[in-house]
């Protein structure tokens, strides 16, 4: 007997890390990572709460990679996305992600453009903005969640470097056939990355490991692991 196959869903016959818009603002296209960010009042440091850094590696890769502190989510959510066009000189600050994923959720109006914004920064190599654009599907615009593409988004979050958003997906609830549809969108949106980088002249993105892996495994199997890094996020809209 011969295996059927799957219908693919229309939102894996589309994925995209352009999240399914042509064209956009001049913010679209995007910009090379420095191999080293500025420390700022929206980088987290050794302690904060909400990317549970524990060492400086740690919190050079979070700054890296675009997280925010504890204090700019705060800052983020008091300003409910209020705020002007996005800048492509923009797309490497962690308090412009913020802002974008309060647009995307909370404004109609301007979803596009943040979730254009989003994916420039994603496109430029910021780890944190696939995680929010994994969240923002995951919650949803109105009330209507897309779970598949959420955990898409958290898996390619970890295949750039994240494992503690793989290990967050690993409490989906998604049926076997819809976490296939999710990998595949996750292989997607990572090789449309790439395309994406290629086309405008920039050098592939290397993975980014985020540190402290070693030494969880060493935890694991001695039975002393504790807890992972929680994955960031803004909550209380």
């Amino acid at each position: 007997m011969r295996n059927t196959p799957l219908p693919l869903p229309t939102a894996l016959k589309k994925a995209s890390i352009a999240v399914e818009v042509d064209g956009g603002p001049a913010a679209a296209a995007p910009v090379e990572r420095r191999s080293s960010s500025p420390v700022s009042r929206a980088s987290p440091r050794i302690g904060d709460a909400l990317s549970g850094a524990k060492t400086d590696a740690d919190v050079a890769w979070l700054v890296r990679n675009g997280y925010p502190s504890t204090e700019a989510a705060g800052d983020a959510l008091l300003r409910r996305g209020a705020r002007g066009p996005f800048d492509r000189n923009e797309l490497l600050d962690a308090a412009a992600i913020l802002d974008a994923e309060q647009l995307a959720l909370l404004d109609s109006a301007r979803r596009r453009d943040a979730m254009e914004f989003l994916a420039a920064s994603a496109q430029s190599g910021f780890i944190y903005a696939l995680e929010t654009i994994a969240r923002t599907h995951g919650e949803g615009v109105n009330g209507v969640a897309d779970p598949v593409r959420a955990s898409a988004y958290r898996k390619a979050d970890e295949m750039r470097g994240s494992w503690p958003a793989g290990l967050a997906n690993g409490r989906s609830q998604l049926t076997p056939q819809k976490e296939m549809y999710a990998t595949l969108i996750a292989h997607q949106v990572i090789a449309n990355i790439e395309r994406d980088r290629q086309k405008y002249g920039l050098p592939p993105l290397d993975i980014d490991t985020r540190p402290g892996l070693d030494d969880l495994m060493t935890d694991i199997g001695t039975g002393a692991a504790a807890g992972v890094p929680a994955t960031s996020g803004i909550h209380g809209r």
